[in-house]
């Protein structure tokens, strides 16, 4: 790990830590829904985690000119954990009440859009 991928994370490494939770919570509080059920409701965290990990290890390949792929497959992957997001308010058999946990979770795909964005083109505010 280079120096500048090990700074990024340093950046984007406590974002981490509540979509992780967030995914665990609705694993194991949706009940008796089966495994790919289950797996489509709380995929929302690891895909906001892998999306995180993907511009952090894809921060040594790019710059300020050669992001646009990377790019699109970090916007891909946190695209994939919204519509994950908007899959568990629809599909999420127990008590609605688990929702509210999303709150600090989309907070966290945000600081990860935005430090990811800019860990993948070197350009820092």
């Amino acid at each position: 790990m280079s120096s500048y991928q090990a700074s990024t994370f340093s950046q984007v490494y406590i974002y981490l830590i509540v979509p992780i939770l967030v995914s665990i919570v609705y694993w194991f509080s949706s009940g008796e829904v089966g495994t790919k059920e289950k797996l489509f409701i709380s995929a929302h965290g690891v895909l906001f985690v892998l999306a995180s990990l993907f511009a952090v290890f894809i921060s040594k390949y790019t710059g300020r000119e050669s992001d646009g792929i990377a790019t699109a497959i970090f916007m891909f992957a946190l695209l994939a954990g919204l519509i994950s997001v908007l899959y568990s308010f629809i599909n999420y058999p127990s008590s609605k009440f688990v929702h509210i946990i999303q709150i600090p979770n989309l907070i966290c795909a945000f600081f990860i859009f935005f430090i990811g964005a800019m860990t993948i083109s070197h350009d820092w505010l």
